[in-house]
């Protein structure tokens, strides 16, 4: 039985998320999204990959904060915004690679 599947449908019913990951493949982070793909996509664990659009949901869900712990952790954390994204980082975590994406697709906050 071929284990590969057919993910031809990602990209007329989700295409954002395919530009995104395209974008990051482009960026020298293909390594990267495989990785979040073997694991949020392919073997379901959460807090890998999570994408939405619509309707339609692809990956994961990222486990939620606990709400007592959700302000102490934004109070440590370092904000970056893209065009369609807002992410939050660990303080002290290099945030380059988002920046570089902002540049890339001229979507500078």
């Amino acid at each position: 039985m071929d284990r590969k599947k057919n993910w031809d449908w990602l990209l007329e019913h989700m295409p954002r998320t395919v530009a995104m990951l395209r974008e990051y493949r482009e960026l020298g982070e293909g390594g990267h999204v495989d990785e979040c793909w073997r694991h949020g996509v392919l073997a379901g664990l959460p807090n890998w990959f999570y994408a939405r659009e619509g309707v339609i949901t692809l990956g994961t869900p990222f486990d939620p904060l606990p709400a007592t712990s959700t302000l102490g952790a934004m109070e440590q954390c370092e904000l970056a915004r893209t065009g369609t994204q807002l992410l939050l980082a660990p303080l002290g975590k290099d945030l380059d690679f988002i920046r570089r994406r902002q540049r890339i697709s001229g979507k500078v906050a």
